[in-house]
């Protein structure tokens, strides 16, 4: 890419079909012996509703869901996730390591894929490995450690980024939070203007960033901005709405233990992946999507089947606002 070219964005990840997604889900499935099952979007066909958000039950080969790892690179995150029980938490910050190295690995070697593909060198003497490419990171704004922003930089490189090629480079310059609000200067419909003071909220699925920012160069190529205070992120994002939707399913069958029976395994988590749930949280709040009462389709379940004392109604679950 040149100053003269259009940043352009990969969304033809693997498994996520005709949706044109910019953002791939932080998702592995592990197989028994360690070796990734499958990444991303792939994941959804590999676990149909199967496989526990943490391990299958004994005898059903051991496939392991892994998912939201990143945040847990963070020893103090990872100790409060496991003191309150969490069962998806990594064992240590070593386990999560591994876990993000796997998953980076596979998204570099889909965006070396993608870009050979797009520029027709895949078949050029050199190709790849002859390109100059800079490998640019942001960081969760609540890792404050030199520590862990220094793990972070190793495993890059120890997946593939700027590891194999003398030509490649990779470096961790932004926070997200100011990765955000660059983004939001450069694509916004308003037009900033020198002095223009901008607070960016990033909520994203581990953390809510948030920046303080003052428009110092409009450059609509090249903007520049300088930070008025420091920038600070919050443990809030969207993995946790999933986690508390999951715990409210939950204790619904709870009241009925009878119908697990009729239910695929590990339901709620299940559901709380349906597309059904994700456009309800993506929309929510929005005029057009504000309803006095949601009912979201349970995935396996009859369109006949009705139980008041669990809220469902004709095969879907209902929710008052």
């Amino acid at each position: 890419m040149t100053p003269r070219t259009n940043i352009q964005v990969i969304n033809d990840w693997p498994g996520s079909g005709d949706r044109g997604e910019r953002k791939v889900q932080t998702t592995l499935i592990y197989n028994g012996d360690n070796t990734v099952s499958s990444w991303g979007f792939l994941c959804d066909d590999d676990d149909d509703g199967r496989y526990s958000n943490y391990a299958l039950p004994p005898g059903q080969g051991g496939r392991v869901r892994r998912e939201f790892f990143k945040i847990f690179l963070d020893d103090e995150t990872l100790r409060a996730a496991q003191r309150q029980g969490l069962a998806r938490a990594p064992q240590s910050p070593e386990e999560a390591r591994r876990f993000v190295t796997d998953y980076l690995a596979k998204v570099y070697e889909h965006v070396k894929e993608t870009v050979e593909t797009q520029t027709g060198v895949r078949y050029r003497p050199g190709g790849w490995d002859e390109m100059a490419v800079e490998f640019v990171f942001s960081v969760p704004t609540t890792w404050t450690s030199h520590d862990i922003i220094n793990t972070y930089k190793l495993i890059i490189r120890d997946a593939g980024f700027a590891a194999r090629a003398p030509r490649h480079t990779a470096i961790v310059d932004l926070t997200e939070a100011e990765a955000a609000a660059v983004a939001t200067v450069k694509s916004s419909p308003v037009a900033f203007r020198m002095g223009d003071i901008l607070l960016s909220i990033d909520a994203g699925g581990g953390t809510t960033d948030l920046a303080l920012m003052q428009v110092v160069s409009s450059d609509p190529s090249f903007p520049q901005m300088s930070q008025l205070d420091s920038v600070s992120g919050i443990s809030i994002g969207a993995s946790l709405i999933d986690r508390a939707f999951v715990a409210l399913v939950q204790s619904r069958l709870a009241r009925v233990p009878e119908v697990h029976s009729q239910l695929i395994p590990d339901f709620a988590s299940t559901m709380a992946r349906s597309h059904a749930f994700k456009t309800v949280k993506h929309k929510f709040g929005e005029r057009a999507y504000t309803q006095s009462v949601y009912k979201i389709q349970m995935e396996g379940v009859a369109h006949n089947y009705s139980n008041e004392v669990i809220g469902v109604e004709n095969g879907r679950m209902i929710f008052s606002m």
